[in-house]
Order: structure tokens, then sequence, then C-alpha cells
């Protein structure tokens, strides 16, 4: 229900300024990653992929606080525990982003996801492991598997990119300045 009253009033807001606030989207350089899925499900694996934005302040307005959501299948996630958003020069000290970061006027945030949602079955994660010539026993480990970069896994893998375009996934970002909603920027994932 929450989630509910928290989209209509994501929507309702929707009509903040947005023209000098932007987010775009960036086709990542790091690698996509299986890892274990440990809830309750002993078939599936996590397909983590990475996701890059850049935050683009283009407005005379400071940001100094930024709400991130992701929406996927109508539904909205959980940060933490669905995914995890870094600055991406932060990112290789699991140092997670802190939401009350500054964001001058005219200046930009590189904003790094992975996310722990996008679920796989273990033949699939089986398929993936033997094109890419990985041991397939590694599947049934606690570790996560590095199988390729983004790039190179979405041209080599259309039909899970197509799969996941299906779902119309989110990226929702409020700004503020001095606790004042100045924009609110809604991106959809382009997987």
């Amino acid at each position: 229900m929450k989630y509910c009253i928290l989209m209509l009033v994501l929507i309702a807001c929707s009509c903040a300024n947005t023209d000098n606030i932007k987010l775009k989207p960036i086709v990542s350089q790091e690698y996509v990653f299986i890892k274990p899925y440990k809830k309750n499900r002993n078939d599936s694996v996590i397909l983590d992929l990475p996701l890059e934005y850049k935050l683009i302040n283009n407005s005379s307005k400071k940001i100094d606080n930024s709400i991130f959501y992701i929406s996927h299948n109508h539904g909205m996630l959980r940060d933490l525990d669905d995914y995890f958003i870094f600055e991406k020069n932060e990112y290789y000290s699991n140092k997670i982003l802190n939401t009350k970061r500054s964001i001058n006027s005219n200046d930009t945030l590189h904003l790094f996801i992975r996310e722990n949602y996008l679920i796989i079955s273990k033949n699939e994660a089986t398929k993936i492991f033997r094109k890419y010539k990985i041991d397939e026993s590694l599947i049934d480990t606690n570790e996560k598997v590095k199988i390729a970069k983004f790039y190179k896994f979405k041209i080599e893998n259309p039909r899970i990119i197509a799969n996941l375009k299906s779902n119309k996934d989110s990226l929702i970002i409020s700004n503020f300045c001095k606790g004042e909603l100045i924009s609110v920027n809604r991106i959809r994932i382009n997987w």
C-alpha cells in the first residue's frame, strides 16, 4: 500500500521542473555476474547486470538530497535488498551512495547500480556458463562468478536482453534543495 501511495506522490510531483536536471544512461563497461540466490530457492540464481547513469544538474539550484527508486514489473523495489546504488568512483570501495550528497549547479554525478532482483533459472545460467566456457560446477557455490563485460553480454545474449526489456523497468530519482522537491526524473531502463 505504501508503494502505491509513493507512486501517486511521485506521479503528482512529476510536474516539477526536470528540464534542467537530467538522467543520461551510459552503456556500462563493467562486468556481468551470476550470484547465488539466497531466498529459499535452490533452482535459481541472480543475473547481476551493471547499470550506469549520469545525473546532470544544469539548474541554478544545488541538489542537497536525492531519493532513488527502481520500479520492476510495475512494483517498487527496495534499496539495499533488491539493488545498490554507488557513486561510480566509489564502487570498488563498496561505499554505498549517500543520498544527502550535494550536487552543485552545473555538476554531474556518475551513478552505478548493481541489482539483486533479476532472477534466472540454474538451467539458463548453465547455458551462459557454457557459452563463456566457465566451469558449470560454480553455479552451486556461494560465490559470484564473473561472466563478461556488459556491452559484450548485451550483444551476445539478445534473447535475455529482449526478455528484460519487456519488463519496462524504470529508475526514478526525486531531487531536493533545502527540503523542497525540485525535480523528479524517471527513465526507462534500457537493458
